[in-house]
C-alpha cells in the first residue's frame, strides 16, 4: 500500500528525532544542495556549516564561541513538484542559510536564539498536564528568528515574495516566480528557466509596462536600492518609448536598462510590450473573460468612470488599432484616457498585440551550379529581388514622415516599424 506522510496540507509520520537524523548531514555535504525524497514528501535545503572559532563580535564581549557546527533550513515540498520550482526553494534556503551564518559570525545571533527556544521547549515540557502550553507558541513569543521564520512561510504561501530583514540587520529578498505569475491578472504559468531564457531576448525596440502603480512601487523599494533603477522609474510614460529611448532618457546604458527591465518583469512587477502608438494592432484576447458583473468590471468602472469594460472589449472583437478609434473631432483628454484604457487592458491579459510580417521568397530555380536558366547567377538574382523590396521600404518611410502631420495623435507617441524576413530559397 502507498504510504502517505501528507494529511490535510501538513507534514505527519516524521518525529523531531528522526528528522535531526536526517537533515544532519555530513560535513562533505555541507554548503550544497540538500534533497531527499520519502514517500510523497521531497525535503530541499541548503547544509551550512559553521566555524566555531570564526567570530566577529568584540572582544569585550567576552562571548563563547559558537558550540554549533551545522545548520539547515528545509523545506518540505510534494514529491511531484516541478524540479523548476523544488530549486526555487533551494535557492531561498541558501539564502537564508548564508545570512544566518553572517550573523553567527557578527553576533552569534543563531546560538542566541537556539538558546531561547531550548529553554521555552524546556518549559513548556515541565509545566503540569492542566497548565500546558504549545512549546512551539512559546517559542514564537519569545524568539525573533522563529517569527522570521514564520514571516517566511507566511509570505511564500501568499504572494510568493519574501522581504525579510533578519535581526534588523541583513535584507534577505526572494521571488517565486510561479507563484508571483501566477497571481497576476494575465494568470500564464511560467516556469523559471523559461522565464531567463525569455529575458535573454529583449530588443531596444521593446519596452516595459508596469503592472503597479509606479508610487507603490517606488515606495517599495529598499533605501539602498540600485540608483540606476531609481533613475529608470522616474522616466515618464515609459510605456511610449523603446528601450534606447529609456536609457538615454534616465542616461543608463541599454544593458543596464535590459537587465533592470529583466528584474522587474521575474518579480512580476511589469510586463514586455511594443511601444505604444497609433499604428499598433489590438485584439481581445482568446482568454479575456466576458462574464457580467465580475470584479475586473467593477475594477474597471472605478478607474474609468462612465465606461463600460464589455463595451471596450467590443470595440477590440477584431483587430484594431488606435488611430481607427480616433476621429478628427476626438478631444486631447478623450485620446489620452482611450490609451490609458488599452494600457489597463494589456496590463489584465484582455487584449493581444498583432503583428504583420512580410515574407520575401522569390520563385526562382536554380541549377547545381546555382545558375538559373538564362545564364544568371543567384548573387545577380539577390540583388535583382532587393531593388523593390528597397524602394518599398523607402516608400513606407515617406508615408511615415507624412503620418506624422496627419495623425490626430500626438506625434510624440508616434513610432512605426516594418518586419522584413527575407527567406532565400
Amino acid at each position: 500500500a502507498h504510504t502517505s506522510n501528507i494529511s490535510n496540507g501538513k507534514l505527519v509520520g516524521f518525529s523531531d528525532k528522526i528528522m535531526s537524523n536526517l537533515f544532519a548531514v555530513k560535513s562533505e555535504l555541507c554548503d550544497s544542495k540538500f534533497e531527499l525524497k520519502v514517500n510523497d514528501v521531497r525535503f530541499v535545503g541548503h547544509p551550512v556549516r559553521l566555524d566555531p572559532s570564526t567570530t566577529h563580535s568584540r572582544p569585550q564581549d567576552k562571548r563563547k564561541s559558537s558550540t554549533i557546527n551545522l545548520f539547515n533550513i528545509v523545506f518540505a515540498l510534494k514529491a511531484t513538484l516541478n524540479h523548476d520550482v523544488v530549486n526555487c526553494y533551494h535557492d531561498l534556503s541558501m539564502r537564508l542559510g548564508l545570512a544566518l551564518r553572517h550573523e553567527e559570525y557578527r553576533c552569534q545571533f543563531l546560538s542566541s536564539e537556539a538558546k531561547i527556544m531550548l529553554a521555552a521547549h524546556d518549559e513548556a515540557s515541565q509545566l503540569p498536564e492542566d497548565g500546558q502550553v504549545s512549546p512551539f507558541q512559546l517559542i514564537l513569543d519569545r524568539s525573533l528568528l522563529a517569527r522570521h521564520l514564520r514571516q517566511v512561510y507566511e509570505e511564500l504561501c501568499g504572494s510568493g515574495i519574501v522581504q525579510l530583514r533578519l535581526n534588523k540587520w541583513i535584507e534577505v529578498s526572494f521571488c517565486l516566480p510561479q507563484k508571483v505569475h501566477h497571481s497576476l491578472a494575465t494568470g500564464r504559468p511560467v516556469d523559471c528557466e523559461g522565464l531567463l531564457r525569455g529575458l535573454k531576448t529583449l530588443k531596444p525596440y521593446h519596452t516595459l509596462l508596469l503592472l503597479v502603480e509606479r508610487s507603490e512601487l517606488l515606495h517599495t523599494l529598499s533605501p539602498d536600492a540600485s540608483q540606476a533603477l531609481w533613475r529608470l522609474l522616474h522616466v515618464e510614460e515609459s510605456h511610449l518609448t523603446p528601450f534606447f529611448t529609456l536609457a538615454a532618457d534616465a542616461d543608463l546604458t541599454l544593458t543596464q536598462v535590459l537587465m533592470l527591465v529583466g528584474h522587474l518583469v521575474y518579480w512580476g512587477k511589469a510586463t514586455i510590450i511594443y511601444p505604444v502608438c497609433s499604428t499598433n494592432m489590438y485584439a481581445l484576447s482568446p482568454n479575456a473573460p466576458t462574464i457580467l458583473n465580475s470584479q475586473l468590471s467593477e475594477s474597471f468602472s472605478q478607474q474609468f468612470p462612465g465606461s463600460s469594460l464589455l463595451g471596450v472589449m467590443a470595440e477590440f472583437s477584431l483587430p484594431t488599432s488606435l488611430s481607427d478609434k480616433c476621429h478628427p473631432i476626438t478631444s486631447p483628454h478623450q485620446q489620452q484616457e482611450q490609451v490609458q484604457q488599452v494600457l489597463w487592458l494589456l496590463k489584465h491579459g484582455l487584449l493581444q498585440q498583432l503583428h504583420t510580417y512580410v515574407y520575401l521568397s522569390p520563385p526562382m530555380s536554380y541549377d547545381c551550379d546555382g545558375v538559373r536558366a538564362g545564364g544568371e547567377s543567384l548573387e545577380q538574382a539577390k540583388q535583382e529581388a532587393m531593388g523593390p523590396v528597397l524602394q518599398l521600404v523607402l516608400a513606407f518611410q515617406h508615408q511615415l514622415s507624412m503620418s506624422h502631420h496627419l495623425s490626430p495623435m500626438k506625434p510624440h507617441i508616434l513610432h512605426h516599424t516594418l518586419s522584413l524576413i527575407i527567406i532565400q530559397t
